[in-house]
């Protein structure tokens, strides 16, 4: 059975790129794409995937409030945030205001090496459990 993956990214170049990159893997299935928040929450919550990839900077409600949401009615899936903004000072204001709960932040430059190691590994840790 693939890793349903929602694509949330407001840029349709870098949601074309997503599409593309995801394509490699047979393993992996996108259920829907959206540049909205609040279409986010809501298709989360209708389709319940594995791995939502979510943008900070989206329209409608942002990235941050619309994972918690996510995470709020869907607790077993993971979100990769996805962001152009320092990573070190993304990850302090979440340890110290725990503000989201994603699995992992990803700078947007590292997408093309490390998003399918980092979608492998949560694959792993979720079959774990």
């Amino acid at each position: 059975m693939p890793t349903r993956i929602l694509i949330v990214e407001d840029d349709a170049l870098m949601r074309g790129f997503l599409r593309d990159h995801l394509a490699r893997s047979s393993e992996l299935e996108i259920v829907a794409e959206t540049d909205n928040g609040n279409e986010a929450v809501t298709l989360a919550k209708q389709l319940r995937p594995d791995i939502v990839l979510m943008d900070l900077s989206i329209k409608g409600m942002d990235g941050l409030k619309a994972t918690q949401r996510i995470k709020k009615s869907c607790p077993d899936t993971h979100v990769i945030i996805l962001t152009n903004y320092a990573l070190e000072d993304l990850k302090e204001r979440a340890r110290e205001g725990s503000w989201v709960q994603a699995s992992a932040f990803l700078a947007k430059d590292e997408i093309a090496k490390r998003l399918l190691p980092v979608i492998s590994s949560l694959i792993r840790e979720k079959k774990g459990k």
